[in-house]
Formats: structure tokens, sequence, C-alpha cells
């Protein structure tokens, strides 16, 4: 029979701070096939921006594949589960590992976009920005402010490496893009005196700006500042959808989504959302989907025999003792006292 590894042994020490180094560096839980013979994944501990340990879990290959190879469970359902956990116990940073995750997600296709260009025959810088220039302007109508930072992100890294040291020409298609931008904003219904001010003072900002990474910030910006001047004007529109990331998550609180799923739905940026969401309803959007998931939590104590376990697991939570405690915070009893009472 198979030993779990040692906690002080000198792999699996070493293996677990490989582990949990690599899930701060990437931003994700990270899953290993070591030591020999099991799998170990882990979710860094974190206090602000500094990393304090780890939070790491291992099985045995036999408890993880049956004698035919077939997976026992999922792999990776168990390590969203685990960074779950960190999070609604706030023992991690999650703000600090979406933003590692989104540093190596631009880089990893930046990588893509350069290597797309060197294979293509036509390098000119005008034609690529041509290119891309109606896909962005695209995005901002449907209010994909997620898209629009992709398709900006990956124009600037093209630009940028056919125009090698042309800054002046680079800016020029940058100044170009930000008139477009405001056009189409207020052909949307935005502030037209809010968006020529944002307009006039690009001209100034952008004299200052000498590197590629403080060009992509400062773009991606005005398109956050262009995108809120629509969202301020269309605010009916934004209550009807509103409604439909809310109706997202009284329809789907049983399976693992998220804020960015959500927002999606009611095509909405992830902020905007969370905002407007905060605003009318007066919760986050974790607050939202706890209540949902506690709600029919109690109607299923309530009208069924089912084991408390059981009815976390229905009703969305991975984590009973979690489960237990939102519970009690919500409802001023354990699951166990709630339904006894009602089955008296």
């Amino acid at each position: 029979m198979e030993k779990t590894p040692h906690p002080h042994n000198p792999l699996w020490c070493h293996i677990r701070e490989c582990v949990i180094n690599e899930a701060l560096r990437w931003g994700v839980t990270i899953l290993y096939d070591q030591p020999p013979g099991y799998f170990t994944w882990a979710v860094p501990l974190m206090y602000n921006a500094q990393l304090t340990g780890g939070l790491v879990a291992c099985s045995h290959d036999c408890n993880t594949f049956d004698d035919e190879g077939q997976s026992r469970f999922n792999l990776n359902q168990a390590c969203r589960d685990l960074y779950t956990l960190a999070v609604n116990e706030n023992i991690t940073n999650d703000s600090f590992l979406l933003a590692r995750r989104e540093i190596h997600q631009r880089e990893q296709k930046r990588a893509e976009a350069i290597h797309n260009l060197k294979s293509q025959a036509s390098h000119d810088i005008l034609k690529r920005y041509l290119i891309r220039e109606p896909a962005i302007v695209s995005a901002i109508k449907r209010g994909n402010r997620k898209q629009a930072v992709e398709i900006i992100n990956m124009t600037l890294t093209e630009i940028y490496y056919l125009g090698e040291d042309r800054l002046d020409v680079i800016k020029s298609l940058v100044m170009e893009l930000v008139v477009t931008m405001c056009r189409t904003a207020i052909a949307l219904g935005g502030a037209t005196m809010e968006l020529l001010g944002i307009n006039y003072s690009s001209l100034t900002d952008l004299s200052t700006i000498d590197n590629e990474e403080l060009l992509a910030r400062w773009l991606v910006g005005m398109l956050n500042k262009i995108m809120d001047t629509i969202e301020r004007q269309t605010q009916p529109e934004s209550l009807g959808s509103l409604e439909k990331g809310i109706e997202f998550v009284m329809t789907h609180f049983s399976k693992h989504i998220s804020r960015e799923q959500a927002a999606e739905k009611a095509c909405m940026s992830e902020s905007h959302f969370a905002r407007l969401l905060k605003e009318k309803t007066g919760l986050s959007f974790t607050e939202l989907l706890n209540r949902v998931r506690l709600d029919h939590a109690a109607e299923l104590l309530r009208k069924t025999d089912a084991g408390v376990m059981q009815i976390a697991i229905d009703t969305g939570f991975s984590d009973q003792s979690y489960f237990t405690r939102v519970f009690h915070k919500q409802f001023g009893q354990t699951p166990g006292q709630y339904r006894a009472k009602y089955k008296k």
C-alpha cells in the first residue's frame, strides 16, 4: 500500500514549494504530476501582495484513475474548487492573481501575433491597422470592453513590430484610433462634450509617451473612458442587461460560475456589471450568488430529507463547512437547526 509523502520529506518540501511558486507566478492553480505516483496542486496564500504560504492538495494516481486508465474525478475541477475555497475564505489575493493571469495572457497573445506576422507576405503597417480598426469599432458597438482591449493590445503589438523605431508613425495611427473610437461613442449616444474633451486631452497625453507598455496602458485607459461615457448615457438599456446577468446567476447557481460570465451575459464589462449590480441591489456578485444558493438550500432543507452535504453540493457549495458558516450568517442558525425547526 502506497503511503502519502511525509510533509517533512525533502523532495516533498521542494515540490510543494515549486507548485506554490508556480501558482503565484501564473496566477492559477498549478497541477504537478509529482512526486512520482501522485498529483499535487496548490493555491498561494497571500496577505496583500505578499506570499505567506500555500494551500496544497495531493492525490495518489490510484485514487485518480481506475485500472483502465479512466479518471475517477475531474482534476481540473479539483483545482478550481481549491482556488474558490481560498478566495471564499479570503486567504489569497484574487485581484493580484487575476492581474498575473492577464499579464501572461497578453504576453502569449503578443507572441502569437508576432509569429503570425512573420508568416504573412504583407508587412505594411497601415494595412495591419486598417484590418484591425473595424473589429475594435464593432466590439465598442456591442459593449464588449474585454474584446476591444484584446484587439487593441494585438493591434499595438503588430504595429510596434512592423513600425520598429518609427514612434511618430505609430502615435499617428493610435491618435486616429482614438478619434474613431470617440466618433463611434458619439454615434451610440455618448456625451458629445465629454468625448470631445477626451479627444482633445489625448493629444497632450500622447506626446509624453515613449514606449510600448505605456502606450498600451494609455490606450486601454482611453478606451475605458470612452466606454464609460457610452454606458452612462444608456442606463435604461443597462438595467435590462443587468437583469439578464442576474437571471444567469439564478438559473446556473448550482454550477461553478464567475462574475465574468454573468457580465458577459449582461453584455457589460466586468467592472461595470459589478458597479451597477451593487448600485441597484446592494449586493456584490459573491453575495448575490450566495443568497440565491442559500435560498434554494433552505427550500431543500424544508421540503426534502437529503443530507446537508448533498444539499450543499446540489446548490453549488463545494465545501460543507463554508456552506454551514454562510448559512448561519444568513439565517442565524445552522442547516441542521433550520431543518429541525421546520420538521417539528
